[in-house]
């Protein structure tokens, strides 16, 4: 497999990553990890439980399974279809956190597809989360496996704002 293409030049916001507190990064993306997942499961779990309560008897099990494959697929593309339209989800960005490309444009979808590949994978154990907390914060960027394999970076909002700031008083 060949190794991802990362920018030759440190862009603004490899900069911006790289001088990222490692600690703080890793449990601002642990909390909107666990925020997303109530996003989701909260309300998806009142509209299943609404929708069987209303199925007519003898159908649940056909129900149970048609509402289980909508569910999987809103929880599948949960995270690629925010992370394109608008730099993350709701949690990262009710926590100011962005995930861009070193250009500072929103992710494509084929980076929004690689990211959630590895994160499909790191969370079959608790072994991909360890991999996933390792590489943030030891990786020079705080990129996980998949923003490295996507060259995507997680950042705060706040830091490329007082980057801007800082460059319009000069």
């Amino acid at each position: 497999m060949e190794a991802p293409k990362q920018p030759i030049v440190e862009t603004e916001i490899m900069r911006i990553a790289r001088e990222s507190r490692p600690w703080r990064l890793l449990v601002l993306r642990g909390v909107a990890r666990f925020l997303d997942g109530i996003f989701l499961m909260v309300p998806m779990g009142l509209f299943v439980s609404g929708v069987l309560s209303m199925a007519p008897q003898g159908k649940q099990s056909s129900f149970t399974l048609w509402l289980g494959l909508a569910c999987m697929l809103v929880i599948m593309l949960y995270h690629p279809v925010c992370e394109v339209r608008f730099g993350g989800s709701l949690a990262k960005q009710l926590l100011g956190l962005q995930v861009l490309t070193a250009e500072g444009e929103y992710i494509s979808s084929m980076q929004a597809a690689k990211r959630w590949l590895t994160t499909l994978f790191g969370s079959l154990g608790q072994v991909g989360d360890i991999v996933a907390a390792v590489a943030i914060i030891t990786n020079e960027y705080h990129q996980r496996v998949g923003d490295y394999w996507a060259n995507t970076y997680v950042i705060e909002k706040s830091a490329r704002e007082k980057l801007h700031e800082g460059a319009l008083h000069l």
